[in-house]
């Protein structure tokens, strides 16, 4: 059962949905589990209403699946979903990415040539660069300054993030990603947004 959700500045059915949706990325809440309202309110101390509200955002995102009067479990990865999730990352990496090369100011382009280095010295020293890569998106999400979008793949990025455990991306070998990478700090350099879109969509295959 989860841990209890501690005070906190944030609105508990926040709290409650960031509890099981890391439940459900690492695995401690497995594919087709049942998930009961009554029990994850009292295994985390709190009452059921913020529990449904977290359970019912968990289902929006495909998280979980709800049969009304039956049952709420945690969904299953296939196949096709795990395609499906990577073309999208693809399309939200590449569009962001579009967005935040035009709008970079020289600090902001400064970060992202450190955040590309980061990454191919990773990816030069052991081959991964996953917490890396992590970062430059959230960076170029934070320079392309789209309210919107940042609101609406907020969850769909936990969902992507299950959905893609243990896949090989397209693009893995990583003295080609390490070109990649390099191809796309000039295309940033130089402003070239559509070339820039480009090399990201390469990373997922589209």
């Amino acid at each position: 059962m989860l841990q209890p959700v501690a005070s906190t500045t944030v609105r508990l059915a926040d709290a409650v949905f960031s509890r099981i949706s890391d439940a459900i990325i690492t695995g401690t809440l497995a594919p087709g589990e049942r998930l009961r309202d009554a029990e994850l309110a009292r295994s985390m101390g709190v009452s059921r209403m913020p529990v449904r509200e977290a359970l019912q955002r968990l289902e929006r995102v495909g998280l979980v699946e709800m049969s009304p009067s039956r049952y709420t479990r945690v969904t299953t990865v296939t196949p096709e979903l795990s395609e499906d999730s990577l073309q999208y990352a693809g399309y939200y990496a590449a569009s962001t990415l579009h967005m935040a090369t035009q709008r970079m100011d020289d600090d902001q382009r400064r970060a992202f040539n450190e955040a590309i280095d980061d990454i191919t010295s990773r990816l030069e020293a052991d081959g991964r660069a996953v917490e890396e890569r992590r970062a430059l998106h959230r960076l170029l999400a934070e320079i392309a300054g789209n309210a919107f979008m940042e609101t609406i793949s907020r969850d769909a990025v936990l969902a992507i993030s299950r959905n893609l455990q243990g896949i090989e991306l397209p693009l893995s070998d990583p003295a080609v990603l390490v070109e990649n990478y390099r191809q796309l700090r000039e295309a940033v350099v130089a402003g070239d947004a559509p070339r820039a879109e480009r090399l990201m969509r390469e990373q997922f295959g589209i």
